[in-house]
Formats: C-alpha cells, structure tokens, sequence
C-alpha cells in the first residue's frame, strides 16, 4: 500500500466509507454531503475512491467541516488525478490534513480494472460503509459485496421513507431498495438513524 499525507488516518478512532452512484439525483448529491459533514463533526474519517458524484460529495461534505477524508485512487500516487475533475480536490484534503492511499506503485498508470479493484479497499479502509444512492447494476454494488463478506456494517438511504416515498420510484435508489428488501443493509432515513449506525461502527472499532 502507498501512501501520501496524514498517514494517521489509518488508525483514526472510526471511518466510514460513504459510497454511491457517479451520476446521483439532485436529492442524493445532498444527502451525501449531509452526512459526510454529520459524520466527520462526529469525529468520523470519510473514506472514497474520489470519483464523480456521491464520492466526490463524501470528500466535500468532511471538508466542509474541517473534517479527516481518505480518498482510494486507482493509479500510483504520482499520475495525474482521476478524474481530472477532481485534482483541485486532492489538494484540498491534503492541506487540510487528509490521505491518499493507493496499492499501486508510482508510475503505474489507471486502467479500468483497476477502478473496480479499488472499491474493496475502500470498504477494507472502514468500520463500516453508507451507500447513499445506487442503481442495481451500478459499481458501487462491488463495495457493498466486499462490505458484506468482510462483515462491515452497511447503511443504505431508503428513499421510501423520504418526500412521501417519491423519490423510491428513480432509478438511482433501486439498488438501495433491493438491498433494504433483502435485509442486507440497516435503512438510513433520519438523523437519528445515521447516529445509530454511527454507533454500529464503534461496536468494531
């Protein structure tokens, strides 16, 4: 593993990944910043892989906070960011105390297996993970799987409980459902909820 800044992190009290879809709702892109802020005041590090969408959001929301985020990348430490997006981002967390960590050496460049290899760090990195929209086919489902047999907690939003159940009906909370449905994942829907979770975490910490 290599790594590049606050090499600390790796042994920070709590962390939770929070995950989800590359192309979220504009409700999903809200909620993942709420609560990576919720967590990362409550002294949570925030694991992603810092891609576009939910991840991205993870690693604003805890940096909107002065929080701690690792963010997974799937290329060595001195390659130019993926996505390109986000490179202003990488050097936000690390001024701000944050951590890149890669299992790639310097110079090996991304390719896309390595994409869906590096989500089962993510879930290896944390206490726990949060999925906060996924669609049913949609790679976030790779983390999950990795969650589940590293017997990781996983919370889910269930778009049920939320805006009269509208929002159960778009295609990026069908993932969410399927899941919640098949009691693999402890529905987050309340601030409350994401607190009980949170305490789930420290159960294994």
């Amino acid at each position: 593993m290599y790594a590049k800044g606050n090499v600390d992190l790796l042994n920070y009290e709590k962390s939770v990944a929070i995950k989800g879809t590359r192309y979220p709702s504009e409700f999903g892109e809200k909620m993942g910043i709420r609560v990576s802020k919720l967590l990362a005041k409550r002294n949570c590090s925030i694991v992603s892989g810092l891609a576009k969408g939910i991840d991205t959001c993870a690693h604003k929301g805890a940096l909107d906070v002065a929080g701690k985020t690792i963010a997974v990348l799937a290329h060595g430490l001195d390659k130019p960011v993926y996505p390109k997006e986000n490179r202003n981002l990488v050097k936000e967390i690390l001024n701000s105390g944050g951590l890149l960590i890669s299992t790639y050496p310097n110079g090996r460049k991304l390719i896309p297996q390595f994409l869906a290899a590096r989500d089962e760090w993510q879930s290896s990195l944390s206490d726990g993970i949060i999925v906060i929209e996924t669609g049913i086919q949609d790679g976030t489902n790779i983390t999950i799987g990795h969650a589940l047999k590293q017997n990781r907690p996983v919370g889910i939003i269930d778009h049920k409980q939320l805006k009269n159940g509208e929002l159960s009906f778009i295609k990026q909370a069908q993932g969410n459902l399927k899941y919640i449905s098949e009691n693999k994942a402890y529905p987050l829907y309340t601030e409350k909820s994401i607190r009980e979770f949170e305490n789930k975490l420290k159960e294994i910490a």
